[in-house]
């Protein structure tokens, strides 16, 4: 279990050094600006059923529309975490691939337990380059 978990751990770091702009140059993300559309993003808590991450630790998850007529191969999506008083707590991405012109796909994103996260905010929408 532990190799899964690190495994995952893993991808979300490298999603969120992708997100951050750091393994990519930044004109990639103003080419798409505007194709995208999140909705239905929600803080789900874990269902302790073992059988996925999200069951496993609490997770956000929605659903992202790609408005435009372009195939995007990767898309990254920036949260940041408040507690209780507001106060940032950290920050997730989560990663879609694939998505097809005028398409629309579910994603999620494991968030740490503790300290409690209350609320959460979209902070960035990032491509990967074609």
């Amino acid at each position: 279990m532990r190799p899964v978990l690190y495994f995952l751990l893993a991808l979300i770091l490298i999603a969120a050094g992708f997100a951050a702009g750091h393994l990519w140059p930044h004109s990639a993300a103003s080419s798409a600006q505007g194709c995208f559309e999140v909705s239905g993003a929600k803080l789900q808590g874990a269902q302790h059923s073992g059988m996925t991450t999200c069951d496993i630790f609490p997770c956000i998850v929605g659903i992202v529309r790609n408005n435009c007529d372009r195939h995007f191969s990767a898309i990254f999506l920036t949260y940041n975490l408040y507690d209780s008083r507001g106060l940032q707590i950290g920050s997730t991405s989560a990663m879609v691939q694939n998505l097809e012109p005028h398409g629309a796909a579910h994603f999620w994103t494991q968030v740490d337990e503790q300290p409690k996260i209350s609320k959460f905010k979209i902070i960035g929408v990032s491509v990967a380059p074609q």
